[in-house]
């Protein structure tokens, strides 16, 4: 298929390319994001993921035993996400400059915690935070800072005044490019492999669309040490896991052409994903403030979400855009903590931890 695309005078460098999202490279012999210049849509995301504890482990380095109740625990995070969109240009598989207006954000957990012999239930208290909704912004590709610009602009584009730590998180990857940037055939039952990253935009649309999550803190639920923290909050913040600048992703995306039309073409995948992340500093925020007889240390946090299932992609060729998106997904959470405790009269003690959740995830996209 010849594409529609006019490039810009100046194509990225080599490494500006491997700098772009979700490893989008120019797609050479199939169809790809190549919009024409200032081609708007509008996508409509609803990412729903449940998170429910499995199996907790607690251990003493001093060999004392520790008693872990029974616990019931699970979380539910919805976001739906409208986005108009203006692609302003674009080249080699990805935007160079995209406008974009977050039209509706809608963000909420609600989770419960049960343990039955302490006579303790509660739902999760928890607000997502955000300023980014009825906002506009713009992300532009700098070849010269190899880096995204985004900055916040008005109804003609031009900048305007808006919160700037709302702008880091944010990522143009919502065009998909990345899913397709490995299709060298795009007859029927072609086959290739996406990177990994590819995942982020489908259960993150948009990036980081919230500031944080607020919930109250471990000492004011009065939990111990070998629980302070066990919260569905931990493994809500796909973003973070998955896209955030402490992650680090293996594994593949299977793709395949299922059919194929004049007018558009069905990609489906098949994802095995696993993402490690350094949470320490995070996990540490929920003990410092514990009312304990003994001194609490978060020396190493590390979470790892495995994310196995399959989805479809449907890219309008008119257009040179998705269109609508189905995903599915198991999830396995694994949190894995050593803190070092401080008891009176006795040396320092090293308490290991290893939380397990299992949860389900859903993402559908379609486009107006």
């Amino acid at each position: 298929m010849t594409s529609t695309l006019r490039r810009p005078p100046v194509r990225p460098s080599a490494s500006a390319i491997l700098a772009l999202p979700l490893c989008a490279l120019a797609v050479s012999g199939g169809p790809g994001y190549a919009p024409e210049p200032d081609a708007a849509d509008t996508q409509y995301w609803e990412v729903t993921h449940t998170l429910s504890l499995d199996d907790i482990t607690v251990e003493l380095s001093n060999d004392d035993d520790v008693e872990v109740p029974e616990i019931e625990m699970e979380a539910t995070r919805t976001r739906t996400v409208t986005m108009e969109q203006v692609h302003e240009t674009a080249a080699m598989g990805a935007p160079t400059s995209l406008r974009r207006t977050f039209v509706d954000l809608d963000d909420g957990i609600e989770g419960s915690f049960l343990i039955e012999e302490e006579d303790i239930s509660e739902t999760l208290e928890a607000e997502v935070e955000g300023d980014l909704a009825d906002r506009s912004i713009r992300l532009r590709y700098s070849e010269e800072e190899e880096d995204w610009a985004r900055s916040f602009v008005d109804e003609d584009g031009e900048e305007a005044d808006g919160p700037v730590e709302a702008l880091e998180g944010l990522a143009a990857d919502a065009h998909l490019g990345g899913l397709l940037a490995g299709l060298e055939d795009s007859s029927e039952g072609a086959s290739w492999t996406a990177d990994p990253a590819a995942l982020v935009a489908l259960v993150s649309p948009g990036g980081k669309t919230y500031s944080g999550v607020a919930v109250s803190s471990a000492a004011e639920r009065g939990m111990e040490p070998a629980l302070a923290g066990l919260d569905p909050l931990l493994g809500m913040e796909l973003w973070e896991l998955l896209g955030g600048p402490a992650a680090e992703l293996e594994g593949e995306i299977e793709c395949q052409v299922k059919s194929v039309t004049d007018q558009a073409m069905v990609v489906s995948f098949n994802v095995d994903v696993t993402s490690t992340c350094d949470v320490a500093e995070k996990h540490a925020s929920w003990v410092e403030n514990l009312d304990m007889p003994i001194g609490v240390e978060v020396t190493s946090a590390e979470a790892t979400l495995h994310s196995q299932g399959e989805g479809s992609v449907t890219w309008d060729l008119k257009t040179n855009l998705p269109v609508k998106v189905e995903l599915e997904l198991e999830l396995g959470y694994k949190l894995m903590r050593e803190a070092a405790l401080a008891i009176p009269g006795e040396e320092e003690a090293v308490l290991s931890t290893e939380i397990n959740l299992v949860g389900k995830l859903q993402s559908t996209m379609s486009v107006e």
